[in-house]
């Protein structure tokens, strides 16, 4: 057996409710209302996802690892894409944000909408702020209530653009944008900081029938990236009718963001294939190939690639099957003094099979996020990292969190002996029966903090 040394360490959660909420009374609803005229909510669409560290240290999520919390997911009845609010501000054609009300002290998003009322994620400056969501938009009946030959551009357009995001999202915002002493912002967008991320999905595709709801239709996709062009805004249904800034879409057989495939969606906006060039070189987030030679060698961790897992002969609870990762994303992103960065990654299907009494782990969707240490604020004035705080939102799993008033839920990923390698993993089912090793829970405005030590051999 192999001797593990003891390893204590603390989480803390905190009540995430800023001044921002401050006007929100009880009598407000604690939740968005459903849209009607598209597809229902499906059962299940809030549902508890499990973050657990890479203990084993081996780039997969397998028996070992440490269950660090249970979240529940944010929901929207807009897109995911819309929800996370993108705007470029006051800054220039090229300059990037998120939407302002005004002088409204609402300064960035994501926002869940209810009618005229709008939730706006607490933020913080060099931070990044991580969220799981389900958008009633994106788990719309794609299928069948878009692809008509016969109708806009504008109308297939947006059906193709969605057909593969059933399922949940991933969303993240970095920093926040800074404020005057006096409360004005001072349209710095000097480099605030860099941020280095790369996120590797398991099992997160996915077309199956939902019983009592439909077809499900899930492939992970970048559904916002931060600094896109001005370019990326559809105007196919007129001139002036553009409101959203979208990527293109990403081409599994090609790895890339081909012609062949958005030529519908630049055709109808009038640009051309050098327009969809500078689309792709402006988005700080992008999709490739797992195993490709651009994960290979880029990636934060080069020992641990998908490819290098294969190489490694890693399998699942089978002991036979390889463990894969189907899908890769990468976050190279600089962001601003005034103005925040951030993703949306949707079409993550969201499901399992797995049977405690079988313990057939590998039978689930899981998302892994590395972050690089040169992201992190070390001290050194020579070095780019700037983020002082990695944060996961809770909307309804720990005491005191709802959909308007989440719980955080502090990442130490700096600290190598709870978060070796700076990885940590999202995941359908707590798979293990171990306790966590750090119990956590908030109690009104305060911290409550529990600390355990946990020897393992």
């Amino acid at each position: 057996m192999n001797a593990r040394k003891n390893v204590t360490w603390v989480m803390l959660i905190a009540l995430g409710v800023t001044a921002s909420l401050a006007t929100i009374c009880a009598a407000d609803p604690q939740e968005p209302d459903p849209w009607t005229g598209i597809r229902p909510l499906r059962d299940g669409w809030v549902k508890t996802w499990y973050i657990f560290n890479d203990r084993e240290l081996n780039g997969i999520l397998d028996p070992g690892d440490e269950l660090i919390a249970r979240i529940d997911n944010w929901w929207t009845p807009s897109s995911s894409h819309s929800q996370h609010n993108y705007s470029y501000g006051p800054y220039g054609p090229d300059g990037f944000t998120y939407a302002r009300y005004g002088d409204e002290d609402k300064t960035s998003g994501p926002m869940a909408q209810n009618g005229a009322n709008s939730y706006w994620l607490p933020r913080e400056e060099n931070a990044i702020h991580f969220y799981m969501t389900y958008s009633q938009t994106d788990n719309d009946a794609w299928d069948t209530t878009g692809l008509d030959p016969a109708s806009t551009d504008e109308h297939d357009i947006h059906a193709f653009r969605h057909v593969n995001r059933n399922g949940w999202g991933l969303g993240w915002v970095t920093h926040d944008i800074g404020q005057n002493p006096d409360g004005t912002h001072p349209n710095d967008q000097s480099p605030g900081g860099t941020v280095e991320m790369d996120i590797f999905v398991h099992d997160g595709q996915g077309t199956f029938d939902v019983p009592k709801w439909g077809l499900n239709q899930s492939n992970p996709e970048v559904a916002m990236s931060n600094d896109i062009v001005g370019i990326a805004l559809d105007d196919c249904g007129g001139p002036g009718t553009g409101t959203q800034y979208h990527p293109p879409q990403y081409d599994d057989s090609t790895d890339g963001y081909s012609w062949t495939l958005n030529e519908g969606r630049m055709l109808a906006n009038g640009l051309d294939a050098n327009d969809l060039t500078r689309m792709i070189d402006s988005m700080e987030i992008r999709e490739h190939d797992p195993n490709s030679a651009t994960v290979n060698n880029t990636s934060i961790v080069g020992n641990r690639t998908p490819q290098a897992i294969l190489n490694d002969g890693l399998t699942d609870h089978t002991g036979t099957n390889l463990y894969q990762y189907q899908d890769a994303f990468q976050d190279r992103s600089t962001y601003a003094v005034d103005s925040s960065d951030g993703g949306v990654i949707a079409g993550l299907a969201g499901q399992t099979n797995y049977d405690p009494q079988q313990n057939n782990w590998g039978d689930q969707q899981v998302i892994r996020i590395d972050v690089s240490a040169d992201t992190f604020e070390t001290g050194d004035p020579n070095a780019c990292g700037s983020i002082n705080r990695v944060v996961f939102y809770d909307f309804g799993y720990n005491q005191g969190a709802t959909q308007i008033s989440p719980v955080e839920i502090a990442l130490n990923l700096w600290d190598t002996d709870a978060f070796p390698e700076h990885r940590f993993y999202i995941a359908q089912v707590n798979m293990t029966p171990e306790p966590m090793t750090a119990i956590v829970t908030a109690i009104g405005g305060g911290l409550f903090l529990l600390r355990r030590k946990q020897r393992r051999t």
